[in-house]
C-alpha cells in the first residue's frame, strides 16, 4: 500500500511540474488587456503602373518576331514623344508559342510592356499611344503613391492610437485604467475587393492626407483615391 501511495504521489508531482512551464510560457505574470486597432489613410495617387502585351502571330515564326519587334520599337518611340522617360518603360523577354489556339499553323510571339506613368493627366494619351503603337492586350493598371512609406508610417501611428483608445474605453467601463504597452504586433489588414467593408470589431481611424485634394480629371480617366491600411495588436498592463 505504501508503494502504491508513493507511486501516486510521484505521478501527481510529475504532472504538476510538466504543467507549470506550459502555463508560464503562454500566460504572462501580469494582468493585461489585449486589443486591436486599424487605420485607413486615403490619398490621391500620383503614379500609375500600366501593364500591357504586344502579341503577333504568323505562319512564319521569324516574320511574327519581326512584326513584334517593329511594334515594340514603334510604341517606345511614341511614348518618348509623349514625354515618358525611358527608365519608366520596361519590356520583358520574348515568349514564343509554336501554335496559335485560333490557328494551329501559326506561331505566336508575345512581349510584355510595363509603363510607370508619373503624370496621371496623360493617362488617356498614353493608353491611346499604346494602342496606336501595337499593344493589343492591356492587363490593367495599378494606382499608387510615390510617398507610400510615409503614408504607411502614418497609418501605423493611427492604428496604435485606435488600439489605445479602445483599451481606455473598455477599462473605463469597469472602473479601471491601463498601464504601459508591453507588446505591439503589426498584422496584415484585410483588403476587401468591392462591396462594403466587413466589420472587424475594433477601432478604425480614417484619415485623409493633408495634401489631399480632388484629382483633376482628364478625359475618361479619374484617379480618385487609394486606401493605405494598417492594423496592430497591442497588449496593455492593468495596474
Amino acid at each position: 500500500m505504501k508503494n502504491e501511495r508513493r507511486f501516486v504521489s510521484l505521478v501527481l508531482s510529475s504532472a504538476l511540474l510538466a504543467a507549470g512551464p506550459v502555463l508560464g510560457a503562454d500566460t504572462p505574470d501580469r494582468a493585461f488587456i489585449a486589443v486591436t486597432g486599424e487605420a485607413e489613410v486615403k490619398v490621391v495617387p500620383d503614379e500609375a503602373v500600366i501593364r500591357t502585351h504586344i502579341i503577333t502571330s504568323d505562319r512564319d515564326l521569324l516574320l511574327a518576331k519581326a512584326q513584334n519587334d517593329q511594334r515594340v520599337k514603334a510604341t517606345l518611340t511614341l511614348l518618348a514623344d509623349l514625354g515618358v522617360k525611358p527608365e519608366k518603360v520596361q519590356t520583358s523577354s520574348m515568349y514564343v508559342s509554336p501554335r496559335d489556339w485560333r490557328d494551329d499553323k501559326k506561331a505566336v510571339v508575345t512581349r510584355s510592356l510595363v509603363v510607370v506613368l508619373e503624370d496621371l493627366k496623360k493617362a488617356d494619351d498614353v493608353m491611346a499611344t499604346l494602342v496606336k503603337g501595337g499593344v493589343n492586350l492591356v492587363d490593367g493598371y495599378e494606382l499608387r503613391s510615390s510617398d507610400l512609406r510615409e503614408h504607411r508610417d502614418h497609418a501605423r501611428a493611427l492604428a496604435i492610437r485606435a488600439a489605445r483608445e479602445k483599451a481606455v474605453a473598455l477599462t473605463a467601463a469597469i472602473g479601471q485604467t491601463i498601464g504601459k504597452a508591453f507588446s505591439i504586433e503589426e498584422e496584415v489588414p484585410e483588403t476587401p475587393r468591392g462591396g462594403p467593408r466587413p466589420n472587424f470589431s475594433q477601432n478604425v481611424i480614417t484619415s485623409r492626407s493633408s495634401s489631399d485634394e480632388d484629382s483633376e480629371n482628364s478625359g475618361s480617366f479619374s484617379a480618385g483615391q487609394i486606401s493605405i491600411r494598417a492594423r496592430v495588436a497591442v497588449k496593455f498592463e492593468l495596474p
